[in-house]
């Protein structure tokens, strides 16, 4: 595998690990999203309609903790936009959000008491945040692995230009298959999803294993990129 491939895997199984933290949020700590901060919005909303002051101090602790994280990666990325198949600065956000992620694992054993829901949905929607920044930092197809919405939108308005051109413009040589980039953000889409299932399932059998799943994947993602991109600064393969 070239390591430009290998950088698409890692960027896929960042968006499996966001959809798994999301669903460990939203069901083990009082349905607050951790990573869908576009959720979250319309839950501040409605708490904020129904006056619920509990739910909207949740929620915003959320808000907080991701934007928290943006500055994080931020600061720990800097503004160097000399192309690379993956920043080293990247790696070191990266490694920032395991060590918060392995503070929810470790957290989760404790009775979930107020103070201890506030404590985890800090830690992993700070995690989220950076884990947001790094991505978007790497600008593979303009893909972010929270943000679904504007991936889902992007993957449809692929597939219908490549039909417009399949179907419509038969004077050139059309491809029959969707771009590196489409099939990118249709994968993404879909183990987000994969991740949300698994963690639904594994939260009802096994839910403090589960939150050291998160802990092992972004593991291995910080592992691979300090083995294959130590110092890149070439976008060749």
């Amino acid at each position: 595998m070239s390591k430009q491939h290998l950088r698409y895997v890692l960027l896929l199984l960042l968006c499996f690990t966001a959809g798994l933290v999301d669903v460990i949020g939203y069901l083990r700590l009082e349905h607050v999203f951790t990573a869908n901060m576009t959720g979250n919005i319309v839950v501040l909303g409605m708490s904020l309609g129904r006056l619920q002051d509990l739910a909207i101090a949740r929620v915003l602790t959320a808000l907080v903790g991701f934007i928290l994280g943006n500055i994080i990666a931020a600061i720990l990325i800097g503004s160097d936009k000399s192309p690379s198949l993956w920043h080293p600065r990247v790696t070191t956000a990266l490694i920032v959000e395991w060590v918060l992620l392995c503070a929810f694992a470790v957290i989760a054993y404790l009775p979930l008491t107020e103070t201890v829901v506030f404590v985890c949905l800090g830690c992993l929607s700070m995690a989220m945040g950076i884990q947001t920044t790094a991505a978007r930092r790497l600008g593979i197809a303009g893909i972010s692995t929270t943000v679904l919405t504007n991936n889902l939108v992007n993957a449809v308005e692929d597939m219908v230009a490549h039909l417009r051109q399949l179907f419509f413009n038969r004077t050139q040589t059309t491809s029959r298959l969707l771009s590196t980039e489409s099939r990118l953000r249709i994968l993404g889409i879909m183990l987000y999803a994969c991740g949300a299932m698994i963690a639904t399932v594994l939260e009802r059998h096994f839910p403090l294993l589960l939150g050291w799943i998160p802990v092992g994947l972004v593991a291995m993602v910080i592992v691979i990129a300090c083995w294959k991109y130590p110092q890149s600064r070439s976008i060749q393969k």
